[in-house]
């Protein structure tokens, strides 16, 4: 479930705005390269034109990209970035360089990319589009954890037999010990008053305790009413409405 924050957009936009434009920086510098290292045939009114169309068929898609939610994102900066693949290549087409030699997996992976020129990451722009990248994704992931990580166990339980552990399903968090409970933000506490010792140390005003053990110890069961807990109850009476008790904790 996604938990949306409006200061997501705030938190991510000072590292989206930096790649923006180190992105946008470094694709002229990219273009040239990319042509004169192959031709030098191309006029620098060519090289021109083929920057103002490399930096058209970039820039006002990436920066509308990285504006966008994060959870509305389909793409990457580095795909849209690879547009100026396109316009470099018409460029030494029409200049007769002669295409690069390529492998299957290359001529696969990139059909269209006849001088091999496609770039295979941020650091082809620059160092500082490279920085610029990994701080953005390293944000980007934080938002992500943040909105898609799973909602903390609200039930704990000192059960310290494997078999009856089985039984509650992945709605409960397993504790050893009392002292464990402090750092645990619990709505239910259950306890096999078979195993533990002392039982006052397993009640709270945070959440109420529910205990079972053996239906013939009743002198056992007593102590857990009389030490605080809201509930202690023979263990075939416990497992027989513990779908229902955990449906309790979850409301």
């Amino acid at each position: 479930m996604r938990v949306s924050s409006p200061t997501d957009a705030e938190s991510i936009e000072p590292y989206a705005r930096a790649l923006g434009d180190s992105l946008v920086a470094g694709l002229p510098a990219w273009v040239e390269q990319a042509i004169v290292t192959r031709t030098a045939s191309a006029s620098a009114a060519e090289i021109a034109s083929t920057q103002a169309q490399a930096l058209d068929l970039v820039e006002t898609d990436l920066r509308a990209f990285l504006a966008s939610d994060i959870d509305e994102q389909t793409t990457t900066p580095l795909a849209i970035a690879r547009r100026v693949v396109a316009p470099v290549t018409a460029l030494l087409a029409a200049n007769d360089v002669a295409p690069a030699q390529r492998d299957d997996h290359a001529r696969a992976m990139h059909p269209d990319d006849t001088f091999d020129l496609m770039p295979g990451g941020f650091v082809d722009f620059g160092d500082e589009v490279q920085s610029a990248g990994i701080a953005w994704g390293a944000a980007k992931a934080h938002i992500h954890m943040k909105r898609h990580a799973p909602p903390p166990k609200r039930v704990g339980a000192i059960v310290p037999n494997i078999m009856d552990r089985s039984r509650f399903g992945d709605d409960v968090v397993f504790v050893e010990e009392g002292s464990d409970l402090d750092s645990l933000d619990l709505r239910m506490l259950i306890v096999d008053l078979d195993r533990v010792g002392d039982l006052s140390e397993l009640v709270s005003p945070r959440f109420p305790s529910i205990g079972f053990g053996s239906h013939v110890d009743e002198k056992r069961l007593a102590q857990a009413g009389e030490a605080g807990f809201a509930e202690a109850m023979a263990r075939s009476i416990f497992f027989r409405r513990l779908p229902e008790i955990l449906e309790g904790a979850r409301s």
